[in-house]
Formats: C-alpha cells, sequence, structure tokens
C-alpha cells in the first residue's frame, strides 16, 4: 500500500539509485543510454484504486483508529478484503430487511460541506492525482511525502521549505488555506523543490514539470467558474461561523445533547462536526452520537466508570430544534485531573476511554483523543479547573448484567439491541456470555474485578 513503510522504503532508495546514476553519467562512468532503467512491465498494486477512490480516501482520518489495534495491523501488511474475527461472527440467517435497516443506521463518516474556497481546492488535488507516466504510475507518487531525513539528509540543506502532497491535503482537510493564493504557493513550492533538487533529466523533474503545469491549468479554470459549480449535491451551504439558536452560538466542536425520541431521559451525548443550511434556509448540524454504556452489546461482566460514554462511527444529521442543552465529554487521561473551567455548573460531563464499532460489537481504547474531534478543533485546548488532588476513578458492572439468561452459552449468537426510532440509538443493548475479545487481557479483567 501507498501507505506502508516498505513502499515509502522503495521511494527513498528509487530516488537515491536515480540520483548516483545521473553523477555517474556527469562523471562520465557511465552513458546516458547505460543508466536507462529498463521497463519490466506494469507491477501489481494497490496504487491505482487508491488514487481513483479519492473521495474514500479524503474522509479517512490522518490518526483514527475506530477500527482498533489488529485493523491497523492488517493496513500496515497491505492486507485488502474483510477481516474474520476469532471471537464474533455475523448471523449468516439475518433476512434481508433487517440487512437493509442495519445498513440505513450506519452513518460512518461526517458529510462533505464544502464552501467554495474548499471545493475548489479538492478539484485541484483530486486533478493532479490522475495524471500518470507512460508506465501506467501516478506521478503525484514521488510528492506523496517527504523524503526521508536519514535517507536523504541533504535535501534539508538544500532545500529551505519543504512541502508534500499530504502536507497540502492535511491543511485543506484542517480549514487552514484561507484563499486560493495560498493553496497555490504551497502547491507551487512542493513542485519547484523537487526542480531544484533533482536533475533535469530525472523522472521526479520531469514529472514536476507536468503536475505544475496541470496544476497552473486546474487553478486557472475553477478560479474562472462561480461559486455555485462548488455547493454540495445535497445544496449544503456551510455556516462556517456556526449557528445562534435560541440565543447561544452552536459551532463545530462544542459538545451538545440530542433529543432521544426512544427514551426522552436520555438524551444524545454528541459532538458538531458540520453546521450548515439547506436549499431552503433550515438550519441543521451534523453530530457524532457517543452511546451510553446501556446502548451497546458486551460481555455480562464488563464494567464501566460512573457517567462513562462510547464514541460510535455514527454521525447523524439533525436539525437545530433537536438540541436539549449542552453537555462535555472529556478523554479519561483528564477527567480524573479536573472540569473544564469554561463551562456552567449543572453542564453534565461524562468521561470517554474507548470507541464501540457497532457492527462487530467491540470496544477499542482509544489512544490519541484528538484522533476523535473535528479537524477544526484537534489543535486547541481548554481550560481546566484542576482537583486538590486526582479523583479516584472506579469502574461498576454493567448495568445490564441482570438482563443475561441462565439458558445463554458461549456458544450462542451474538444478540442484537433492541432498536426503536430510525434516527435514534438503540433502545437498548445486549449482555452475552461469547468469550473474550482475545486482545483483552483475562488477568488484567480479574484484577479489575477484585480491585473494584
Amino acid at each position: 500500500m501507498p501507505d506502508s513503510g516498505a513502499y515509502q522504503d522503495a521511494l527513498v532508495i528509487k530516488q537515491q539509485i536515480d540520483k548516483q546514476l545521473q553523477q555517474a553519467v556527469v562523471e562520465k562512468s557511465f552513458t546516458a543510454e547505460d543508466v536507462v532503467i529498463p521497463y519490466l512491465g506494469e507491477i501489481p498494486s494497490a496504487e491505482d484504486n487508491a488514487i481513483a477512490d479519492d473521495d474514500d480516501d479524503d474522509d479517512e482520518d490522518d490518526d483514527d483508529e475506530e477500527d482498533g489495534e489488529e485493523e491497523s495491523g492488517a493496513r500496515r501488511a497491505g492486507r485488502v478484503g474483510p477481516r474474520k474475527s476469532s471471537f464474533t461472527t455475523r448471523r449468516d440467517t439475518i433476512d434481508k430487511k433487517d440487512d437493509e435497516t442495519q445498513d440505513s443506521r450506519r452513518k460512518r463518516r461526517p458529510p462533505k460541506v464544502f464552501t467554495p474556497l474548499e471545493g475548489r481546492i479538492q478539484v485541484v488535488l483530486k486533478g493532479i492525482r490522475k495524471l500518470k507516466n507512460p508506465d501506467g504510475s501516478a506521478m503525484i507518487s514521488h510528492f506523496e511525502r517527504l523524503p526521508d531525513k536519514a535517507a536523504l539528509p541533504d535535501y534539508f540543506v538544500e532545500i529551505r521549505y519543504p512541502i508534500a502532497y499530504d502536507m497540502l491535503r492535511r491543511k485543506h482537510k484542517r480549514k487552514k488555506y484561507t484563499s486560493m493564493e495560498q493553496f497555490s504557493r504551497d502547491a507551487y513550492l512542493m513542485f519547484d523543490n523537487a526542480m531544484q533538487y533533482n536533475q533535469d533529466e530525472s523522472e521526479i523533474y520531469q514529472n514536476a514539470v507536468a503536475l505544475k503545469t496541470e496544476a497552473n491549468r486546474l487553478i486557472s479554470d475553477v478560479q474562472s467558474r462561480p461559486d455555485g459549480e462548488f455547493v454540495s449535491e445535497e445544496g449544503r451551504l456551510p455556516l462556517p461561523e456556526g449557528i445562534l439558536y435560541n440565543g447561544e452560538l452552536y459551532k463545530i466542536g462544542d459538545w451538545i445533547l440530542l433529543q432521544n425520541v426512544n427514551d426522552l431521559t436520555k438524551p444524545i451525548p454528541s459532538q458538531i462536526y458540520r453546521t450548515y443550511q439547506d436549499t431552503e434556509g433550515g438550519k441543521w448540524i451534523n453530530a457524532c452520537w457517543y452511546y451510553r454504556p446501556e446502548q451497546t452489546v458486551h460481555r455480562y461482566d464488563k464494567h464501566f466508570y460512573k457517567n462513562e460514554v462510547l464514541k460510535t462511527g455514527q454521525y447523524r444529521d439533525h436539525r437545530m430544534e433537536d438540541i436539549v442543552g449542552r453537555c462535555f465529554i472529556m478523554f479519561i487521561t483528564r477527567y480524573f485531573k479536573g472540569r473544564p473551567s469554561n463551562i456552567s455548573r449543572d453542564t453534565e460531563v461524562f468521561v470517554c476511554d474507548a470507541r464501540y464499532n457497532e457492527e462487530k460489537q467491540t470496544f477499542n481504547k482509544i489512544k490519541t483523543w484528538a484522533s476523535c474531534l473535528p479537524d477544526e478543533v484537534r489543535e486547541k485546548d481548554y481550560p481546566m479547573d484542576s482537583f486538590s488532588k486526582p479523583e479516584k476513578m472506579r469502574k461498576y458492572i454493567t448495568p445490564l448484567a441482570g438482563f443475561l439468561r441462565d439458558e445463554q452459552h458461549e456458544t450462542d449468537e451474538m444478540p442484537r439491541p433492541e432498536w426503536g426510532a430510525e434516527n435514534a440509538p438503540p433502545k437498548l443493548g445486549a449482555v452475552h456470555r461469547r468469550p473474550r475479545d482475545t486482545r483483552v487481557s483475562l488477568a488484567n479483567c480479574v484484577i479489575k474485578w477484585v480491585k473494584d
């Protein structure tokens, strides 16, 4: 895979070989014909798929670990296709209606709601990925990431402002560009750096020339087109400054409680990811839901913290009228140290330690809290009122422990939650006796149980 260490190492080695061969020609150790690398045929890879499916690539959080360590390891190894788990299986007997119901509940990513500027930048970024060499390889592959400092230390001496394609994408994704001119300067700088460092006859140099020409053409084209061409297909108009509702400004990154039509006493803890207006002027938000323990499926002996919630992959659209009030969700590493000082005293504060995979009914500890937040607020922090001494954290047996039936066995199929309304969390989760997740240490579980 293009993002694997082996792939990136190969690019660095190839660059070094090209450079040394060209130097050998200059020193007349070889002729130009001697150093032409023969064409060995097209190399099978996933690169074409990765480039063609750029929409999915843009949606992936750079450091999102939603599928846990096992899935991350599979990605690093370049494995593609479905992954079987040793401890969970999907029922083969689910009827078609149930499958359709489950599919309708899967909202894995927040919708794309670009401003005209962001839409223009997106067109250029996707456009330059399409250029290919005669052998079918993508020209942009040499520019995906900066060279390895250990392998090419002289690059960072000669190039004053290093920049690569992944840095352009990240800045675009995190809405750092405020004008087309800013983006253009970075794009041209990336190609100019390559032309400065590499020999004129090298493939990288020639690719840089072609890509810069194409980028210039695309930039001129998108700047000449009206803003209306860059509105999303659904006609969503982004409201980056937030939405004023009931005298309060709600913006991206705010923690809120949303109406839960399945249980009005348990509003949905959520975080705002998008604020936008529809074609009729209606104000909307897209929010990531967090489930309460009793809304998940887990083993009968699982323990949770008081006020714990689990991050889900559910990103749902809501009208402003669905907002019940504000809340706050803290990562476990800060929850026991204090409370946010910029919230009112009656604001309900939750703690989060893990993600919940709704399809596999698994829990994965969160390694990096920033990966759980919208791009716009990942680099922001909040002031804290610290406790005089750290608060002791206790875990409590699942509130669903009483729902375990005597006739349940380890070999039973995974139970399913009880669903209600369409745009709401499950009415009730479920518990089971199935074997533990093999990634969870039984010894640790026993220690925690005895300690609790």
